[in-house]
Formats: C-alpha cells, sequence, structure tokens
C-alpha cells in the first residue's frame, strides 16, 4: 500500500456482515506489516482493501488475478460490507464502503455521502499481491499501464493536446486540398505560356511589320469600347429623363380640376376668375402636349442609340 503524500494513508479496515464480520485491523503511520502463518487471512486482509478502494487489476491484463479476488470476496462478504477508512490528500477524513457486486460509496467522518470520486485522485492506492505482481513482470503493457498512472494528469493534457493538433491538422488538409489543385492550374496555365509566346513572335513576323497591325486593332477595339459605353451612359440619362418627365405629367393631371371652387367663380369677381380658369387649363393643355412630345422624342432618340450599339458590337 503506497501513498502519494505524508498525509494520505489508510487508517483502518472493517467487516460487517458475512464469513469475516467483526475484522477491525488499525493501521499507523509509515511502514505497516502483517505476519502470520499461512492461511490465518493474511493476502485477504489486502484482498479486502483493495476491493473496497476498487484498485483491482484490469481484467484485459490480469483476468485471473481479478477473477480470484472477486471470487474471494463473494466467498467471505456473503452480504456483508468492507469499510476502509481512508485519510485523503487534504488530510480529509472519509469512509469507503462496498459490497459484493457494487460500487464502492464514500462518505465523510459523519457517514454523510460524498461527493468525490476516489479514482479522480482524491486518494491513490496500489495493492499487489504475489500473483499481481508476477502478471506485471510478464506483461509489458502491465507495466507500461503502472508507469502510465504515476502521469496520468500530464498523460491527459498532453493526450487533449494531441487530439486538438490533430483536429487542426484535419481542418488544415481541408484548407490546403483546394489550394493544391489552383496550384496544379496555375503550373498547367505556365506550361503553356512558351506556347503563347510562340505564337505572339509569329505575329510579329521578322521585321515586326505585323505588330503595327495588332497595335492598330487593339486601338481601334478600345475606341470601339469607350463609344459603347458613351452610348450606354446617353440611353441611361434618356431613361432617368423620361421618367422624370412621366412624373411631372403624371402631377400634372393629378392638379386636373378648377382653380377654384364654385361659390368663389359665381363671386362678385366671378367673370374675372373663370377667364382665369379658361387660360390655366389651356396651358396645362399645352403643358401636357410638350411633355407627350419630348417623352416621344426622347424614345426614338433611345431607338437609335440602341442601333447603334447593336451596330458597333457586331
Amino acid at each position: 500500500m503506497t501513498g502519494n503524500t505524508v498525509v494520505q494513508r489508510i487508517e483502518y479496515l472493517s467487516v460487517i456482515g458475512g464469513f469475516l464480520d467483526g475484522l477491525r485491523v488499525s493501521f499507523g503511520n509509515g511502514l505497516n506489516t502483517i505476519i502470520g502463518a499461512r492461511g490465518t487471512g493474511k493476502t485477504t486482509v489486502i484482498k479486502c482493501i483493495a476491493y473496497a478502494l476498487d484498485t483491482l487489476p484490469n481484467s484485459d491484463h490480469a483476468p485471473q488475478e481479478r477473477k480470484r479476488v472477486e471470487t474471494l470476496m463473494k466467498r467471505n462478504l456473503n452480504g456483508g460490507r468492507i469499510e476502509v477508512g481512508i485519510r485523503a490528500k487534504d488530510g480529509t477524513a472519509y469512509k469507503v464502503t462496498r459490497s459484493y457486486g457494487e460500487e464502492p460509496i464514500v462518505v465523510d467522518a459523519d457517514g454523510v455521502a460524498a461527493t468525490v470520486n476516489l479514482k479522480a485522485g482524491v486518494f491513490r492506492a496500489d495493492v499487489f499481491g504475489q500473483n499481481a505482481v508476477e502478471s506485471i513482470a510478464d506483461r509489458p503493457l502491465f507495466q507500461l499501464d503502472l508507469v502510465d498512472s504515476f502521469a496520468s494528469h500530464a498523460i491527459q493534457q498532453v493526450s487533449s493536446r494531441e487530439k486538438h493538433i490533430v483536429s487542426m491538422l484535419a481542418a488544415n488538409a481541408h484548407q490546403i486540398i483546394p489550394l493544391e489543385q489552383e496550384v496544379g492550374a496555375i503550373y498547367d496555365e505556365l506550361a503553356g505560356l512558351p506556347t503563347v509566346e510562340q505564337k505572339l513572335k509569329g505575329f510579329a513576323g521578322p521585321a515586326g511589320g505585323a505588330t503595327e497591325e495588332v497595335n492598330e486593332a487593339h486601338r481601334l477595339k478600345g475606341l470601339r469600347d469607350r463609344e459603347t459605353r458613351s452610348l450606354q451612359r446617353g440611353r441611361e440619362l434618356i431613361g432617368q429623363l423620361v421618367q422624370s418627365l412621366r412624373q411631372l405629367q403624371g402631377g400634372l393631371q393629378g392638379r386636373s380640376g378648377s382653380l377654384f371652387d364654385a361659390e368663389t367663380a359665381q363671386g362678385s369677381n366671378g367673370d374675372v376668375l373663370q377667364e382665369v380658369s379658361r387660360h390655366w387649363s389651356t396651358c396645362r393643355g399645352d403643358v401636357d402636349r410638350l411633355l407627350l412630345q419630348a417623352v416621344d422624342r426622347l424614345a426614338s432618340l433611345d431607338g437609335d442609340l440602341t442601333r447603334l450599339t447593336e451596330q458597333l458590337t457586331q
């Protein structure tokens, strides 16, 4: 039985019920030795402690040893339970009780169930019988597990970090694959550059005579592009102006009523007001016709610009 600190230790073992009912063994600080003849229960005491603290060998590494301990507990407890008093790393006293076939239960000194977990580092005890020691000596994997158990927290951190790095590498791989495809496409394009350069040299000719023709073609192409953009801009301005005129026309139609109400028109100055109303109606009609003519002229101009644009782009 080993502890990680001076404070941590096993204080006693007690059995309630079963074949070993009434057994109580107290342990002092430091090294404790159990001495007795064959068959007096030395190994049983050790196995009871191991069973209560759930420190039996892993069934994958030492299946026979684990089975022997479980058989021993079943035969000796027979409905009873084991109680082990421990003092944890921080000096707190706990009682661990366990019956055969059940999980260990941890309670505090007052018998109230504690929320601590023995396997979470609150208390550690390594219990090895003769057969377990032989299993460790014969199985390298068991030896590795034993060594790792002394640095479980550090190993867990390394493992977590390893998983994080693997996850990052996987994410980077997903990003690298499309980039590699783009790089491959660029290499393919670069591989075709010598052919393009050779064709350009052929266009230039021995004395560069064809170069002037190519430059002139580019100049004319640029000029046509500018002309096309100018025509397009003109069509956009015409469309904006037509929209404004139609909005103005709609506003005039909304004001088609008389300037004066009937009562005002029948007043002392009714003749004058009626004459003003007639002039208003005439002017509104003239403006309406002018707006219609302007819209028609602009629509015709837009049609001309459309045809010119089509001719330039052919």
